[in-house]
């Protein structure tokens, strides 16, 4: 990796390859596991890269002339980058991996000369199928259709903008002071479908996708491994936390596949004759239950109970 770094630099300076340098033909390089901060000239130095793979280094930002315009597929997971902008010089692009980064949006600020100052409008990654972003600050998905109008597969898993163990949830009613069980269960429930569709109803946001088929949020996987934190309140929460989230989503997303790794083929969608809503006795709203269909047999969990 220094070599092909070191070959970068000299070929920037001089415009001409060391003895020795980075073969003209290069079209894969794994730089992962280092301690790398900055590229310079990468673009330069390995002009027919396709594939870079740069994972858990310290790359704290990218210089949109430091990498090879006909990227295909770019691995940046496990750095430090803030944001998305260096993919405005990637117009190749197909895959990109930026999870465990610090990235706060899914949109690239605007370089000037577009008037308005803000957001561009025209896409800047215009066949990204796969963006993966999990673990990161992302507090909205406003605009991911602008952006990146090709999705395919998106993973926003353990960001603000889905996260229902970090959502700020109101405690303040009541029931919950009094610490009652049902009302603080029918209200996690509540606020945290409340808080994805606020996500999945963002403007331009996933909505607007039309070849999105993998979508992941990491709430139903969370939920169906009784990952609720450490409050034992929380724990009767998480099956029918999971059925309100899938069936919100399929609602909100009918041509969806799959989420969060599970098939939507046999999941009920919100209103159908499948699905019916209960009157909770202790506030009395409405919480979303699936009355007949389960989910198939690979799921961590169920929809509802076997039958006995």
């Amino acid at each position: 990796e220094a070599a092909v770094l070191a070959a970068a630099e000299e070929r920037r300076k001089t415009g001409r390859s060391p003895p020795h340098g980075v073969p003209a033909g290069l079209r894969t390089l794994i730089a992962a596991n280092n301690d790398i901060e900055a590229l310079r000239a990468v673009g330069a130095a390995c002009p027919n890269l396709r594939t870079l793979v740069l994972h858990d280094n310290r790359l704290t930002r990218l210089d949109t002339g430091e990498l090879p315009r006909g990227l295909r597929v770019l691995d940046l997971a496990g750095n430090l980058l803030p944001s998305l902008d260096f993919v405005a010089a990637l117009p190749f692009l197909a895959s990109l991996d930026v999870s465990r980064n610090a990235i706060a949006s899914l949109t690239i600020p605007s370089r000037g000369g577009g008037g308005g100052g803000g957001r561009q409008t025209f896409p800047h990654a215009p066949v990204l199928h796969t963006l993966i972003c999990a673990d990161n600050a992302v507090a909205s998905l406003d605009g991911v259709a602008d952006f990146f109008p090709a999705l395919e597969v998106l993973d926003v898993a353990r960001n603000p903008c889905v996260d229902h163990r970090l959502a700020a949830f109101d405690d303040s009613n009541e029931e919950d002071m009094l610490g009652k069980r049902r009302a603080r269960r029918t209200s996690r429930v509540e606020q945290t479908v409340r808080h994805i569709r606020q996500a999945l109803d963002a403007p331009n946001g996933v909505a607007g996708l039309p070849q999105l088929h993998t979508l992941t949020i990491g709430i139903v996987a969370a939920a169906g491994a009784g990952d609720g934190g450490d409050d034992p309140d929380d724990a009767g929460v998480d099956v029918d936390l999971a059925a309100a989230v899938l069936a919100s989503v399929c609602h909100a997303l009918p041509d969806l596949r799959v989420l969060d790794g599970v098939a939507l083929d046999d999941v009920p969608v919100a209103g159908s004759a499948d699905t019916t809503t209960q009157q909770d006795q202790s506030t009395g709203a409405a919480v979303p239950v699936a009355a007949s269909r389960a989910l198939p047999t690979a799921a961590p969990f169920e929809l509802a109970p076997k039958a006995s």
